[in-house]
């Protein structure tokens, strides 16, 4: 009988909609703890709930499918301000 050796084959998913998360953690923003906060802080605010998001309901779950941790990009054609980088390989 013969055995076989699964080749590693790459993966590439594409999630679509980043764009309405961006919006949508925006809209959820709480008022009141933005008071005094600048416009760049505010997008950092955004950039950071959204990336967490994204991270717990997206690639988490694809990590473990996979087995291993997955390099990540997330990108806007809205928020470009927003963006995140390449840089979540591990």
């Amino acid at each position: 009988m013969e055995t076989y050796q699964w080749a590693r084959v790459p993966v590439v998913v594409v999630l679509t909609k980043y764009d309405m998360l961006l919006g949508r953690v925006d809209r959820m923003l709480d008022e009141s703890a933005l008071v005094g906060l600048s416009d760049d802080h505010v997008k950092e605010l955004i950039k950071e709930k959204a990336g967490a998001e994204l991270q717990e309901t997206c690639i988490k779950p694809l990590e473990k499918s996979a087995g291993s941790t997955i390099p990540w990009a997330a990108v806007s054609s809205m928020y470009p301000s927003l963006l995140q980088s390449f840089d979540h390989a591990s």
